[in-house]
Parts: structure tokens; sequence; C-alpha cells
């Protein structure tokens, strides 16, 4: 936020299942609790406009419902912390959720294309 007295809203994510709990962003990267629609992961690097699915920019996905959850076959994610390289993601129904994910590739520089 480059004005804290004029907000400008440069992006959104509307979850298909419900609302949003718990965002945690860390370098350019969005962690988010989506409730019912699990842990989703977006890479807010570079300009952003507006809807970041329609941008393509969701990087992971974890459904964190579990058949023998204390609501089977429900995810209930609640919230999310990273440290160290992981995902600590809790879900009410189902438990604590580590992820891993593998850092994003380095865009390739002057690339020569035979």
């Amino acid at each position: 936020m480059s004005d804290i007295a004029k907000p400008k809203s440069v992006a959104f994510y509307e979850p298909e299942y419900g609302g949003v709990h718990n965002v945690y962003v860390a370098g350019d990267t969005l962690y988010m609790s989506a409730y019912n629609a699990g842990f989703r992961t977006f890479d807010i690097s570079g300009e952003l406009r507006g809807d970041l699915r329609a941008q393509q920019r969701e990087m992971v996905h974890v459904n964190t419902a579990d058949m023998d959850g204390f609501v089977k076959n429900a995810a209930m994610t609640w919230g999310v912390v990273v440290r160290n390289g992981l995902a600590y993601v809790n879900d009410m129904y189902n438990g604590l959720w580590i992820v891993r994910m593998d850092p994003k590739p380095e865009p390739k520089k002057n690339a020569i294309v035979p």
C-alpha cells in the first residue's frame, strides 16, 4: 500500500465455497485459509490486475476435507502460518496440515531460442 489514507484495490479472489478467514503474505506469495475451499496460495508478484483466479495466479490448492475427520468429507480451514518454507494449515474439522511447496522457478534471463 503506497498511501495508507487512500487504499486502492488492485486484486481480488472470490472463493467458490464460503468465505476466507486468514490471509498470510510472505514475499510475493499470498497464503489463504478459505473455509470450505481449503488452503490456497497465489502469486502476487508483478502488476496485479483484478481477479487473481482469472489471471491464473493460483499456485497451490489443498482440499483439507478428510473422510475420517470430525465432520466427514468437509473442510473448515481456519488459519495458515508460514515458517521455514512450510505452511501450517489448521482445519477445525480435520486437524493440522503441513504443506511444503517447491519454490517458484526463476525466470530465464536472456534465453536464446534456436
